[in-house]
């Protein structure tokens, strides 16, 4: 995905990487340098995600990336939405607790992940959908 600025300006992309088991998607800014990275939970196709609960999935600063005890700076979740939302439509309710010293540019990029996200696991993925 990526995301400009009235068609001047590449504010950045969100490209999806390869990594063992779990969602991972980097968050780059318009030069292309991480600012962000985006894991989920193991799971496959995040179906009974979709279907059954809510999705969590964590926001972390890049400079702290490769540190086993690195906070979480933000979330992106999608919302339960009950047995008869889930099951009778395809609406669905995301959340995101953005990082504190998030650029406007950076929560542009955010925002533009959660639709990536929504479009690749959430969307006419499971059988409840079809």
């Amino acid at each position: 995905v990526h995301d400009s600025s009235h068609g001047q300006r590449e504010l950045g992309q969100v490209v999806q990487r390869w990594a063992c088991c779990q969602p991972r998607f980097d968050v780059l800014d318009g030069d292309g340098k991480e600012v962000y990275r985006i894991t989920g939970k193991a799971c496959n196709n995040y179906c009974d995600a979709c279907c059954c609960r809510s999705a969590v999935f964590s926001v972390f600063d890049s400079a702290t990336v490769g540190d086993k005890e690195a906070p979480r700076v933000g979330v992106i979740s999608k919302e339960w939405g009950g047995i008869a939302k889930e099951a009778l439509t395809d609406a669905d309710t995301f959340g995101i607790q953005m990082p504190k010293d998030s650029t406007p540019y950076e929560r542009s990029l955010l925002l533009g992940a959660t639709f990536l996200l929504d479009f690749m696991y959430f969307e006419n993925q499971c059988a409840c959908h079809e």
